[in-house]
């Protein structure tokens, strides 16, 4: 038997089953140490897309989790989840069907992880882009700054400030023309 957890013994076909499907339907909720997986009857069967129409919100003390709908569904339309979170738009199709693999035992082949040719290329492009602008974002914002230190050391923290907005400014243009105004 093929080993992907600990749990795979390859003795009793009906509990290596059982566990894969605890492991791949399990939603983790709660807070800390206080964390618990459970398999819902509803929520667990919501198959993945890279481009969901939901997404989840796990409430911590209550150990419930409620499904947001990302925008209007059409009556009759699959209701998916990214099962990855919303990371995942950094991430390029390899790296998230082998997290997919790994993680949940399948290949998506959602329309976004379907695409070929051109419209791959663009597309991993974008995610490439965007990964760039949240490292070039995190260096912004992880820059310390100290007003403290007198009129100069003020005046350089300001400079520097003024650098990270037009930085910012950038990012949020190149952004912009990458994904387009919707």
């Amino acid at each position: 038997a093929e080993s992907r957890g600990p749990w795979i013994s390859g003795h009793n076909a009906d509990a290596d089953k059982a566990w894969r499907v605890f492991y791949s339907n399990g939603i983790g909720v709660g807070t800390g140490t206080e964390t618990v997986t459970t398999v819902y009857p509803t929520l667990s069967r919501i198959n993945h897309s890279c481009r969901c129409n939901t997404h989840q919100r796990c409430h911590g003390e209550s150990k419930t989790v409620t499904v947001i709908a990302g925008r209007d569904l059409v009556k009759g339309e699959e209701v998916t989840l990214n099962y990855l979170g919303p990371a995942s738009i950094l991430l390029s199709r390899d790296e998230r069907q082998a997290r997919l693999s790994k993680g949940w035992f399948f290949t998506c082949s959602c329309n976004i992880c379907s695409l070929e040719g051109e419209e791959l290329h663009i597309n991993q492009q974008i995610r490439s882009m965007l990964a760039n602008f949240k490292e070039q974002i995190e260096y912004i914002i992880s820059s310390p700054t100290n007003y403290m230190n007198g009129k100069s050391e003020a005046r350089k923290a300001f400079e520097e400030e003024k650098k990270k907005a037009v930085l910012m400014e950038k990012i949020a243009t190149a952004v912009v023309a990458a994904l387009g105004p919707e």
